[in-house]
């Protein structure tokens, strides 16, 4: 399965707090995530079946995200735009 081109987030605030709200919105919605407030993977189920998974890395006043692995059927643009609403 293919992944996407990186794409970063940018984030206002304090990281910790980012990161517990990544943490409680990654629960809530079956994914996966390994690492802390620096950096890690993850991996879920995709809503149309197979798998996503991907790496973050926190940088000052953004997160860089790399989807390693995705359904075909399942655009980059649609992944994107999703993590860009959750980092909102």
């Amino acid at each position: 399965m293919p992944g996407c081109s990186p794409f970063r987030v940018a984030y206002q605030g304090d990281p910790d707090i980012l990161f517990e709200k990544a943490m409680k919105m990654a629960n809530a919605n079956g994914v996966t995530v390994t690492g802390d407030k620096t950096g890690g993977r993850f991996s879920a189920t995709a809503p149309i079946g197979g798998r996503i998974a991907g790496a973050f890395k926190v940088t000052d006043g953004a997160v860089e995200i790399t989807i390693t692995d995705k359904p075909f059927m399942l655009p980059c643009a649609m992944i994107e735009s999703l993590v860009r609403q959750a980092v909102k």
